[in-house]
């Protein structure tokens, strides 16, 4: 059985999550006895459209063959798949599920965020509040304000129209918690049509290391430093701590392109850690993981935003180290209070510091009944369930 993982761009170093599945993915599937080939339409992503600026191009003539479609029509011929697995479509045009189909393969989508009905891809506006929905895409120009989301709003509802219709091109919708499926079936997608198949990852090759018994606990946070992610409120959560025994090691650096730099943000960051417990140890390789949370008391996930999955709250926990996460997105789906870790108020350092002191009291008890923990999706689980999707021979 031939393969075709397709998705937007795909930087040669993977920083970002999508990029790290696609390589464990395609990996784990050919050694299932498949020849799997991945095919980025931007390559690494470098001058690729993004925004509202370049929606026009590839909305605006929906019944037309733009670069993209004819792009795509050259990757089918060259592959010859039995199976088009989408993985992202950011950037792209809605028929390629269409042509997919067309040509004869069997067409999956792995919706790993909400491009498909949010051009933010997270459902939140340039702040990183929550959006209440597209309304059919009516709602995205506003979203983005000014004269361009104006002059757009009328491209922004054929966006809309447009990728339902590609969703519904699809055999199998896929998405990565129940948070996103359920999102999805609020919007209009069939719930007998999409089903939660978590982009899990490897099993770490050993448990992280306990907290030493030197009455220290350290915290980690590692993720890029953005508003969005929330690095401040854990800094800020540390301020609240100072009578406890406690220190902060923030592992992370600015977001991988396309997305800017928040410049302003880092040196915040810098400033209101100042003379605390807080140490910035940079940006780290998704190898390092195991050893940054060796000895923490608990991993930190305290987004802004509503993520779709948790890949490093993912690996903390298969790693026997506590999640204390904010309460909303998918993350909770991983996280049960008081036995793995604890959940906060969302975009409240306050709350988080009320669960930090609640981790601290309970998790070498946690820590203790690892064995016990809710089991988490692993990447063989992932890939067996995708090879019976797929029609292959298990």
């Amino acid at each position: 059985m031939r393969v075709l993982l397709l998705t937007d761009a795909l930087p040669e170093v993977a920083r970002g999550g999508l990029d790290l599945h696609m390589r464990e993915l395609s990996g784990s599937l050919e050694a299932r006895g498949l020849e799997v080939f991945v095919h980025a339409m931007h390559g690494d992503g470098e001058g690729a459209p993004s925004g509202v600026e370049a929606l026009a191009g590839r909305i605006a003539d929906p019944l037309g063959d733009g670069p993209d479609v004819d792009d795509f029509r050259g990757a089918l011929d060259l592959y010859r798949p039995d199976v088009v697995h989408f993985q992202s479509l950011q950037g792209l045009s809605h028929r390629l599920p269409e042509e997919a189909k067309r040509f004869g393969a069997r067409v999956l989508w792995t919706l790993h965020d909400f491009f498909s009905i949010c051009p933010r891809t997270h459902l939140h506006d340039g702040e990183g509040a929550p959006c209440a929905g597209p309304m059919l895409g009516a709602a995205c120009g506003p979203c983005y304000g000014g004269l361009k989301g104006l002059l757009a709003a009328p491209v922004l509802g054929l966006r809309y129209a447009g990728f339902s219709a590609a969703l519904g091109q699809c055999d199998h919708l896929l998405a990565p918690s129940r948070y996103v499926r359920d999102t999805l079936v609020a919007e209009g997608v069939a719930e007998d049509r999409i089903q939660v198949l978590a982009p899990a990852v490897p099993r770490p090759r050993r448990f992280a290391a306990l907290p030493t018994a030197d009455n220290h606990c350290p915290f980690v946070f590692a993720g890029d430093l953005r508003r969005a992610k929330g690095a401040d409120l854990a800094v800020e959560a540390m301020a609240m701590l100072r009578d406890q025994p406690v220190s902060l090691r923030v592992h992370g650096g600015p977001p991988a392109p396309p997305a800017p730099r928040e410049q302003q943000f880092e040196e915040q960051l810098q400033a209101t850690a100042r003379g605390s417990t807080v140490t910035f140890f940079g940006r780290y390789q998704p190898d390092e993981l195991l050893p940054i949370l060796d000895g923490a008391a608990a991993l930190l996930v305290p987004s802004r935003v509503r993520e779709s999955f948790g890949r490093t709250a993912n690996l903390a926990l298969m790693a026997g180290v506590p999640v204390i996460a904010a309460g909303h997105g998918a993350v909770p789906e991983l996280v049960a209070e008081g036995v793995n870790g604890a959940l906060f108020e969302p975009g409240n350092a306050r709350s988080l510091a009320e669960a930090m002191r609640r981790v601290l009291e309970d998790g070498i008890d946690m820590q203790a009944q690892v064995e016990d923990w809710p089991a988490n999706p692993s990447l063989d689980d992932h890939v067996a369930d995708l090879v019976r999707l797929y029609g292959a021979q298990a």
